[in-house]
């Protein structure tokens, strides 16, 4: 419990003191990605936009080169799909017009981002290692640093990442409402991100493997670090 305070914490002050200060969201354009799909997600990913059309004519706009010109279409086309992640879409469409806030509806799926990671964690790593190696661990990991999108970025797929870590956990430790919870969760993974099919399939795959070691065992455990640093 101190171990995910701790981090709940550290990873709450990297959020809300900008949140409330800056006029913007936190995560700069991608933030304003998330918005935009959740808006499109409001219209059913409205295909005839006038918005969607202007920012379709920059993947065909040759003007730069270098590096900055390969990249560029294929973020295009990130920000002009819908339906990758219908779920956060979804929350994130119903918050921008329940509070008319760019900056807040970001912040407040970012808050829940972090509440939700804390969870897991603490969840998977008490179920692997013990309650007080699992503590240990969430006080190391609420200062690290990690290269790209880590643990300080509570984006659609770190989201993913969280919810099934909790669905490990939950099928790790089965009991008939632990594995219904699980299933629910796997259910809902493919909504949020790509990867989440392969989470919920993971899910079913550490399961029986539970099963048949009879306890989460030394291998078993390498594989599901495996399976959330690749993820």
């Amino acid at each position: 419990m101190a171990g995910a305070v701790v981090f709940l914490v550290a990873k709450l002050y990297l959020v809300v003191p900008f949140t409330w200060l800056a006029g913007a969201p936190r995560q700069g354009d991608d933030s304003y990605v998330y918005l935009w799909k959740g808006v499109l997600a409001s219209r059913y990913y409205d295909a005839s936009s006038p918005a969607l059309a202007d920012i379709r004519s920059f993947a065909v706009d040759t003007a730069d080169d270098g590096a900055a010109s390969i990249s560029r279409p294929a973020r295009v086309v990130m920000r002009s799909q819908g339906g990758l992640s219908p779920f956060h879409d979804y929350a994130a469409s119903k918050l921008f017009a329940a509070s008319g806030s760019a900056k807040w509806t970001i912040g407040i799926l970012e808050v829940g981002g972090i509440i939700l990671m804390a969870i897991a964690l603490a969840a998977l790593l008490s179920v692997l290692y013990g309650s007080s190696a699992a503590g240990i661990g969430l006080i190391l990991m609420a200062f690290a640093v990690l290269p790209n999108q880590g643990i300080s970025h509570f984006i659609p797929s770190t989201l993913t990442l969280s919810l099934g870590m909790l669905a490990w956990a939950l099928a790790l430790r089965p009991s008939a409402d632990r594995l219904a919870a699980a299933a629910a969760i796997s259910a809902l993974l493919s909504g949020l991100h790509p990867i989440g099919k392969l989470y919920g399939a993971l899910t079913v795959v550490f399961h029986g493997m539970n099963v048949w070691r009879r306890e989460p065992g030394f291998h078993l455990r390498h594989w599901i670090v495996l399976a959330s640093v690749v993820g």
